[in-house]
């Protein structure tokens, strides 16, 4: 048999037809391997062949010969990676807050190759489903790489750091001047990075010389130095587990031991912030307390004060007091002088129509902003926020999603934008109404920001054939159970006008006192 040009690499070539073209619903038999080898320019017949196959197999590869009817079939049995590990890699990526979109999707191209390119086609059901704050510094693929280098070459570093404006634009602190650390560890926390440093400056009102943290998407121009790090003996010290469980959202304070004293119900809430390791010292039959270590700022008594009246500060009294101001600072900003937008919030509810025609024009960023701030502002039961909410702004994506019902989906065709609103039923058996109040909240918000809205009923549904909508919808973006579709918010400018409902016209007949 005459030699095709590339002989020399036949088994570099089959093994990559193997690992890119089969799995174990996609055999191949032994002409349409040939087939494939002669597109390369590789001549092949099936005595070799199978001498190839047991070549690559003491290489390592897992080839899996198996006979249907009178033809033999061959296929990548195991794999370095399985499917469902991938989709895990593949999701940690997507929902990564310090990767940008596009590093995300070039990461995720990458995991694919470690896929047949048929199972790689199921790695790509996220890509029409956006939502998550990325960021918007590209250079954090690269300060991690610069960090992690700093910190094996023992080197301390020096960077400037940002905030952004309003303006949207970066904002060099302390007025541009250079930043310098000893870096020593980096850590993940509320889906961002973090360098972990020592610092010999005075920051924010801290003593000299210190643990610090650094957003790493924050950090620009960040170089080595010749210099040895410092802060040995305190990072020695340095219990990182107690440290983030201390912090709420990253935001320093000073370090205290506060009780909380809650209602039974609430014992899950606070295993999931400080761990099982708190001892839970019951009051009575209904209320228990725990003594933690907290490092007091504004976000913590803010996260006291949104779990609600079941929930209080009972000690240190100058927490107590904190406490106290905040409540007062927040009844003076929203007292007396903010009684008035109440009757503004019954003409809202009045005006509000479902809209269905839409004029195609892009939703300004802001609108839908507040619309998805509003729905993470609905109240949950027992505060256990079950709600998950997928944009929609693809509009193959929203034709594909008009048709998963038989009637009534078909304005999802023409909006500009949709917000599904999963759940997850195993986390809370009040998830309907939990998620009915979300997008009660995004229907009135989208009236005050000028948006046309119409709630998209899925639950329950079929579509013209008889499948059921709710599993058509889970398809289409790639979501799996536990979480369940509540339903869909179709958001667009508004086409048309309908006249608001008349406060006089209310069916007081429905109101039993």
């Amino acid at each position: 048999m005459a030699k095709g040009p590339n002989q020399k690499l036949k088994l570099l070539y089959l093994m990559k037809i193997f690992m890119e073209e089969t799995d174990e619903q996609h055999p191949l038999t032994m002409p349409e391997i040939i087939s494939k080898l002669n597109a390369c320019g590789i001549n092949a017949d099936r005595k070799t062949l199978y001498m190839d196959f047991e070549e690559l197999r003491t290489f390592g590869l897992d080839i899996i010969s198996e006979k249907q009817g009178r033809k033999w079939n061959y296929y990548i049995g195991a794999r370095d990676f399985e499917l469902p590990e991938l989709k895990l890699l593949v999701d940690s990526v997507q929902s990564a807050k310090f990767m940008t979109d596009r590093k995300s999707n070039e990461l995720i191209h990458k995991i694919e190759s470690l896929a047949s390119r048929h199972d790689a086609k199921k790695l790509q059901r996220q890509v029409f489903i956006t939502g998550r704050v990325k960021t918007m510094n590209e250079s954090i693929y690269y300060n991690v790489d610069r960090l992690h280098d700093a910190i094996a070459t023992d080197s301390q570093i020096r960077f400037k750091y940002f905030q952004w404006n309003t303006n949207k634009e970066m904002e060099l602190r302390r007025g541009g001047e250079w930043y310098q650390t000893s870096p020593w560890g980096l850590m993940w926390d509320d889906e961002n990075y973090y360098l972990v440093a020592y610092s010999p400056d005075r920051e924010d009102g801290q003593e000299a010389g210190g643990i610090r943290h650094y957003r790493v998407d924050k950090m620009l121009n960040i170089e080595l130095l010749d210099e040895r790090r410092e802060g040995k003996e305190d990072f020695k010290k340095f219990d990182l587990p107690h440290y983030t469980r201390s912090l709420f959202g990253m935001f320093s304070g000073e370090e205290k031991k506060v009780t909380i004293e809650a209602v039974n119900e609430m014992a899950g809430v606070m295993i999931d912030r400080f761990g099982k390791d708190i001892i839970i010292a019951p009051v009575d039959d209904e209320r228990f307390q725990i003594t933690v270590n907290v490092a007091v700022s504004d976000q913590f008594l803010g996260w006291i004060i949104a779990l609600g009246e079941g929930v209080r500060i009972v000690g240190p009294a100058d927490v107590v007091e904190l406490m106290r101001g905040a409540a007062k600072r927040l009844t003076e900003q929203y007292g007396e002088a903010e009684r008035k937008p109440i009757m503004e919030l019954i003409e809202l509810m009045a005006n509000r129509r479902s809209i269905r025609k839409y004029t195609g024009e892009e939703i300004p960023e802001e609108k839908l902003n507040r619309i998805l701030q509003s729905a993470l502002l609905a109240q949950t039961s027992r505060g256990k926020q079950p709600w998950e909410f997928y944009v929609i702004k693809d509009p193959e994506v929203l034709q594909k999603l008009s048709r998963a019902k038989k009637h009534g989906a078909a304005l999802l065709a023409d909006c500009n934008t949709a917000i599904a609103v999963f759940a997850d039923s195993d986390l809370s058996d009040a998830w309907i109404e939990d998620s009915s109040v979300a997008l009660a909240h995004m229907s009135l918000m989208a009236q005050e920001q000028g948006v046309g809205s119409c709630w998209v009923q899925m639950r329950m549904r079929v579509d013209s054939e008889g499948n059921d909508a709710e599993q058509n919808v889970r398809d289409i973006l790639g979501v799996e159970l536990p979480w369940r579709l509540v339903g869909l918010m179709a958001l667009g400018m508004p086409a048309e006008e309908k006249e608001g409902y008349s406060l006089d016209e209310l069916k007081w007949e429905k109101v039993h006192r």
